[in-house]
């Protein structure tokens, strides 16, 4: 389960459940092996639930499948495309075994690296103001599984609850409790989430079975969840201050009050809470680190240079690496500090990062003037 930073933690998921059938997406026939050429006829997706799949990607002609696809307009090396002809509109919540997970505007759907079939696993019904990038985030992700808050159609109307998607179907989780547009966090056997405030006692950080149950409110000061990490919640309550609280319930405490000038962006590994102290222009930003065990220490990793204005955001962990996004662009660092490594990938503002054993994937939108304008997805070695 990798780390994800965390963004919008305020936004609002209005959205409505229908029937979860996994219908797939035809991207497109695959040509012979080595003949590069056009893209081949976009499927019409199946319908999903009450609402219709959308517009399949194209496929390509030519050997590679969606890897280096020979039919998609080339990245700079040692980048390659993974899959284009998508929704502009996307964003990768995860990678595992032979297949990313992505999503769009309303829709979640996986991608199948070996022949670039891109299947629909739910479309929701009713649009939302969320971007895809949005929706990546708040979305909790594990073994192939997306869990994500969503209204559920229950007996006398809709209540909001939790969906989870497992690579072919998507189920309900729970039908009541989850704040619309809440983070989801998970472990090995819970899913963690803010507490819809009204429909029960008060807000605050709940936890429910990842295969369903009953809710349970683990503390009544609520916020938005983080991760988990040593058997404790760590969420943030309010823009600026973390707290953590017992998986199993109790009291919460405070981890550390982020100082004014810090960005929005967080991460945790096992042993430590990464997050960025905003410097002046042309001045340095301050990556630093939060002990996640008392009395919560915190240290400098690095100084990282401005630029002239270009903020820190989009932090993520991999192993000994620390991933974020500077001017558009993806940058690496150790764990123990240095000088942050540019990627030359390239990923718009705040993106959404997946990583698996060899390579980080992000998507954004391109074209435009004399191209079409579609989503992509590329990938380069770690």
């Amino acid at each position: 389960m990798n780390p994800r930073y965390l963004l919008c933690l305020g936004a609002l998921l209005s959205l409505a459940c229908g029937s979860t059938s996994a219908d797939p997406i035809q991207a497109g026939t695959a040509g012979g092996a080595g003949a590069a050429g056009s893209a081949g006829s976009s499927g019409n997706g199946g319908s999903s639930g009450t609402g219709s799949g959308g517009t399949g990607g194209g496929g390509a002609n030519g050997s590679g499948g969606a890897v280096s696809n020979p039919a998609c307009n080339p990245v700079d090396a040692p980048a390659s495309v993974v899959a284009c002809n998508l929704p502009p509109d996307v964003a990768v919540v995860g990678a595992y075994q032979d297949s990313l997970y992505v999503v769009s505007t309303g829709r979640y759907l996986r991608v199948t690296l070996s022949d670039g079939k891109v299947s629909q696993l739910f479309k929701s019904t009713v649009s939302s103001s969320l971007t895809a990038t949005q929706r990546a985030l708040l979305t909790g992700f594990d073994s192939g599984a997306m869990y994500f808050s969503h209204y559920v159609d229950v007996a006398g109307g809709f209540s909001a609850g939790m969906l989870r998607t497992d690579g072919s179907t998507s189920h309900v989780v729970t039908d009541f409790g989850v704040q619309s547009g809440s983070v989801i966090a998970l472990d090995a056997t819970s899913a963690y989430f803010e507490v819809e405030q009204g429909l029960t006692a008060a807000t605050g950080i709940g936890r429910v079975g990842r295969n369903g149950g009953l809710p349970k409110t683990l503390t009544t000061v609520g916020g938005s969840p983080l991760a988990v990490r040593q058997g404790y919640v760590f969420y943030r309550n309010g823009n600026k201050l973390v707290r953590r609280v017992s998986s199993s319930g109790g009291d919460s405490e405070i981890v550390v009050q982020l100082p004014e000038k810090a960005g929005n962006g967080v991460a945790l590994d096992d042993s430590h809470l990464y997050w960025v102290e905003d410097g002046e222009f042309y001045g340095k930003h301050a990556l630093r680190r939060t002990a996640l065990t008392p009395p919560f220490t915190t240290e400098l990793v690095a100084n990282i240079d401005d630029q002239g204005g270009n903020f820190v955001s989009s932090l993520y962990l991999d192993g000994d690496n620390i991933y974020f996004s500077q001017y558009g662009g993806v940058q690496k660092l150790a764990k123990s500090g240095g000088t942050p490594e540019s990627l030359n990938l390239w990923a718009g503002e705040s993106p959404a990062l997946a990583f698996d054993d060899q390579y980080v994937y992000v998507a954004y939108e391109r074209g435009g003037d004399t191209s079409p304008i579609e989503g992509v997805i590329v990938r380069r070695p770690k």
